[in-house]
């Protein structure tokens, strides 16, 4: 009698899932407006159904499938750039289009228009005295350079960093990086493993670095009023460092050693906006800028919302 029931169970669900896929499915809603692909899961573990008759009651269930966001980006390897899939010898090859399957290894000093090129993965990678940048707030290119990095600096573990500053893993690989990141978030503060305030649809988070920026989503493009805030003003920055927001139509603030001409400074008194970060954006001298509540983005504006008591620089006297 249960064996006779039980083929009638599965009778009828075998009804209904036949019915359910003669209709049109229901849109896939996106988890993130952050992420502009799917991520890659790999090894999907197979259907319950599957491992019912492939699983004795003695044997271990198979471990959930993770998400790329788990796994950490590469340590740095001595003389290796990763490009894809491909190994270029650093020193001599650079990466270009890194992020593409198409990205390939070219004799270092190309000419090339690419705007996500890798020379160097750690300061190991350049000349005595260079260190190894990254280029622009979403990290497309790295490049060696003996002045301080404008933006950013990529490393290995346990190179020296500077004041309040620590080599630590990214969306994407190892940088030098706030040694405590954190960010004003409505009416809280974002810190310890999500320091990253996350604004989306009106509504303000904390996440992890690799969930506002996932590894795979290529570049960042948020929607309208959305955006990723690593930094609300310089006292969540290293020692000479400044919080600039930029990025695609201003929705990205980060940490960097300067901002440029078109950056603003997020800033906590209008010392903040007399000193070298605001040089490039007021000009100089600088000494009539000031540090100001933000007025409304314009109707139709991508602009990101910022949080409450945010304030920026302005360069009106």
């Amino acid at each position: 009698m249960r064996r006779e029931r039980s083929h009638a169970v599965l009778a009828c669900l075998a009804i209904l899932v036949a019915l359910s896929c003669a209709k049109e499915p229901p849109p896939i809603r996106a988890e993130s407006p952050v992420r502009t692909q799917p991520l890659a899961v790999p090894g999907a573990a197979p259907s319950a159904s599957a491992q019912a008759s492939a699983v004795s009651q003695d044997t271990p269930a198979p471990a959930p499938a993770t998400s790329s966001l788990d796994a950490p980006p590469q340590v740095p390897r001595a003389g290796e750039i990763p490009c894809h899939g491909k190994t270029c010898t650093a020193g001599k090859e650079i990466c270009l289009n890194v992020f593409s399957p198409d990205a390939a290894c070219v004799p270092k000093g190309t000419p090339h228009q690419d705007v996500s090129y890798v020379e160097c993965d750690d300061s190991g990678d350049c000349a005595e005295g260079q260190r190894c940048c990254y280029g622009d707030m979403a990290y497309h290119f790295s490049y060696c350079s003996s002045k301080p990095c404008d933006i950013g600096q990529r490393c290995k573990p346990g190179d020296a960093c500077g004041t309040r500053m620590t080599c630590a893993p990214g969306s994407s690989f190892y940088e030098c990086t706030e040694a405590n990141p954190q960010a004003r978030c409505g009416g809280s503060t974002c810190s310890g493993d999500k320091p990253v305030c996350l604004v989306r649809g009106g509504k303000m988070e904390c996440a992890s670095r690799r969930e506002a920026f996932p590894p795979d989503a290529g570049f960042y493009m948020p929607a309208a009023g959305d955006g990723a805030l690593q930094c609300t003003g310089p006292k969540d920055c290293g020692s000479g460092r400044a919080c600039c927001l930029g990025g695609p139509s201003s929705q990205l603030s980060s940490c960097n050693g300067s901002c440029t001409a078109n950056l603003n400074v997020l800033c906590d008194s209008d010392a903040d906006c007399r000193g070298p970060s605001a040089l490039a954006r007021c000009g100089s001298p600088s000494s009539h800028g000031k540090c100001v509540a933000p007025s409304a983005p314009p109707e139709g504006s991508l602009q990101v919302k910022l949080p409450p008591g945010v304030r920026v620089c302005t360069c009106e006297p």
